[in-house]
């Protein structure tokens, strides 16, 4: 994940607290841009054109990049700070860290121009000299070391059914293109043409032979592969993904591939239980690759290792990379620059050096404090709302009210990094430093193998904006890189802090309790705890909630796919209505103040529009509604509020008003 984490749209940030840091009309008086409203829009028509219509009117999309907002603002500001601490280590001639070593590495672009693809050769000639389908299966396991790639994929996590332990996780490899439509869809044959004409291109730099007949290979094998996986219906029943196989049992289930070759070469053998994520998906992705030829599969893994590790070849490759992957895939305007490519370098290759530096210089101790203190005023305010529950039966609400208080919240970072004595970085060896890395990471995850769960493991680094719930850790994460203006702002509005921090904080929070993390208990552990009439009741109000969803048509004659997005959809609702109450629960009995004629409530609702307030590209708009279970901000906010009696009161919605709904039809689930 880290590795991927620029490219895939998630952001990197510092807790920059400067004025020029806030994004383009945010205010330090109490936390909400008033210039960036349209008053002449009623709220209860379009909340979130009141509270942001003239921020969209006037914010432009920046140039090299796919997308506007406070994440966005806040992500560059963090990149030039990030780059700063980077380079005053780089630029220090006696600083031999490992973070120094891999930028001033990288930065030394004539010796990358110098050795060319030569780096990567010794894995190229690796496939194409294998004799065998059954030799590459080999090197597919070997890819989650290195640079080659596997269309199956290896997990190593805590046992959903006994947390205590790990276990092995198989399914299917996400494709080259963002889903399974860009290969069949006639209206995104122009995507899936610029993706054949960049497998062509890179398969040529790399010296590929034949790269013409390789690209329209390796295109329709990633189309058999979309083709078979489009047949299957993936599920959001954790319970349905569990599926335990001995290795001996998968040649039955998926012939034709030698799974105990492959997970040799991963470095896993002896193996016992491997857990498939969806059976019939890995059966129908095996007969794709049982039907492909082997020349077909040299060629999709020597594209793939030629893509995985363009980053860190010659210009010419950073540049078709960034030409498909930013401008074709996401609507950038242009390739990013070279400073950032680099952080993006070291972020991946000694990531933890990294975020020990950020902590270091950007997580105030009184922004713990105060963060932390908002955690358990959600908790408190999840517990009351939990126990005022009309649908839900005692004996469940006593199992929820259990799980919600082994719920760790932790804020900042997870506090225990890898150490990377062992990991050899070398001067001037950008490619080898960033092979010796992935292997060092891969051996560190199979050695988790037989070892006791480790429950403070975070899935986002703390230098890296963004949330998480792990269920079978139980854990909501805030990493620090999150926790600043204009989602924590310790000078603003406590309103504006609760609409923005308190609702993310309380979306995670929810997600131990959406239609999927529902299903685990207290430990983590996959178990039925709810009454069969309290499951009927949450499952018929999740459909009605997926099914309002989808009425939205954000592109034409594209809708949000309810049913895809109603974990993260619940876990809005369910975190807005929370961060209410902590609100509330916050002012210890006194009157919320009005400012600027807004009252408590009302800035709470503020500040949950400012926080998803957003303009992206129509490329990266289409890729999210095709692939990404959240919805669009416009939509997050609107089909949140409108769920919620409070933000009727507060802004006196009417029935005339285009965003009302009958009491009786507003979801109520958390």
């Amino acid at each position: 994940m880290v590795g991927s984490a620029l490219r895939a749209g998630m952001f990197v940030t510092l807790l920059a607290t400067s004025v020029a840091a806030m994004p383009p009309g945010h205010t330090r008086t109490w936390g909400f841009d008033l210039a960036g409203r349209n008053t002449s829009q009623r709220p209860g028509d379009t909340f979130y054109g009141y509270a942001n219509g003239g921020w969209l009117k006037n914010t432009p999309i920046r140039p090299g990049s796919f997308r506007a907002g406070p994440t966005d603002d806040l992500d560059q500001a963090a990149l030039v700070a990030t780059r700063a601490l980077i380079e005053a280590a780089a630029n220090d001639t006696t600083n031999r860290s490992k973070v120094a070593l891999v930028y001033r590495a990288y930065k030394d672009r004539a010796a990358i121009e110098r050795r060319g693809v030569e780096p990567l050769t010794p894995l190229l000639a690796i496939i194409r000299a294998a004799p065998s389908k059954a030799a590459l299966v080999g090197q597919m396991g070997a890819s989650f070391g290195s640079f080659s790639g596997s269309p199956f994929r290896i997990a190593i996590d805590a046992d959903a059914m006994d947390t205590r332990h790990y276990v092995i996780g198989l399914s299917v490899s996400s494709l080259g293109l963002p889903g399974n439509s860009y290969y069949s869809d006639p209206k995104l044959d122009a995507t899936k043409a610029a993706y054949r004409l960049y497998v062509l291109h890179m398969l040529a730099m790399a010296g590929w032979q034949q790269p013409d007949q390789a690209a329209n290979m390796v295109i329709a094998f990633e189309t058999a592969l979309a083709g078979a996986s489009a047949k299957t219906s993936p599920s959001r029943d954790p319970v349905r993904a569990y599926n335990p196989y001995r290795v001996d049992q998968l040649g039955a289930l998926a012939p034709g591939i030698p799974w105990d070759v492959f997970f040799s070469g991963a470095g896993l053998r002896p193996v016992g239980n491997v857990i498939v994520e969806d059976p019939s998906r890995l059966k129908a992705a095996t007969a794709v690759y049982a039907s492909a030829s082997l020349e077909t599969l040299k060629a999709w893994m020597a594209f793939k290792a030629v893509d995985r590790a363009a980053d860190l070849l010659p210009d010419r490759f950073v540049d078709a990379s960034d030409r498909f992957h930013l401008m074709a895939l996401k609507g950038w305007s242009e390739p990013q620059p070279q400073w950032q490519a680099a952080l993006y370098a070291v972020n991946t290759i000694v990531v933890d050096d990294v975020s020990r530096l950020y902590l270091t210089s950007y997580f105030p101790q009184d922004t713990s404090a105060a963060t932390k203190a908002m955690g358990e005023n959600m908790r408190q305010a999840f517990a009351a709302r939990i126990g005022r529950l009309t649908w839900m039966s005692a004996t469940t609400k006593a199992e929820a009210q259990k799980k919600l208080a082994a719920m760790k919240i932790e804020i900042g970072s997870p506090g225990v990094f890898a150490d990377y004595t062992l990991l050899d970085i070398k001067p001037g060896d950008l490619f080898g430093n960033a092979v010796r890395s992935r292997a060092f990471e891969w051996h560190r995850q199979t050695e988790r193998l037989g070892r006791p769960v480790n429950r403070s493991r975070w899935q986002i680094p703390p230098q890296y904006v963004g949330a998480s719930y792990a269920p079978e850790l139980n854990l909501v994460a805030i990493p620090a890189a999150f926790v600043h203006p204009p989602m924590f702002d310790p000078s603003a509005d406590a309103a504006i802090n609760y609409g923005a921090l308190g609702a993310a904080m309380g979306h995670e929070m929810t997600h131990g309790f959406d239609d999927q993390g529902r299903k685990y208990d207290a430990n983590g552990n996959l178990r039925t705890w709810w009454s069969a009439r309290d499951a009927a009741y949450f499952e018929a109000q999740s459909k009605k909630l997926a099914a309002q969803y989808s009425l939205n048509e954000p592109l034409p004659g594209l809708h949000v796919d309810g049913a895809a997005s109603v974990g993260e959809s619940i876990a809005d609702l369910g975190g807005l209505l929370i961060a209410i109450d902590a609100y509330h629960l916050s002012l210890e009995g006194k009157v919320a103040p009005i400012i600027d004629g807004y009252t408590g409530d009302q800035r709470v609702f503020l500040g949950y529009a400012q926080m998803w307030r957003e303009k992206q590209t129509e490329s990266f708009l289409r890729s999210s509604l095709l692939t990404n279970p959240h919805s669009p901000g416009d939509v997050r906010v609107h089909e949140t509020v409108r769920n919620i009696d409070d933000w009727y009161t507060a802004f006196s919605v009417k029935p005339s008003d285009r965003l009302y709904r009958q009491p009786p039809d507003r979801i109520q689930i958390w």
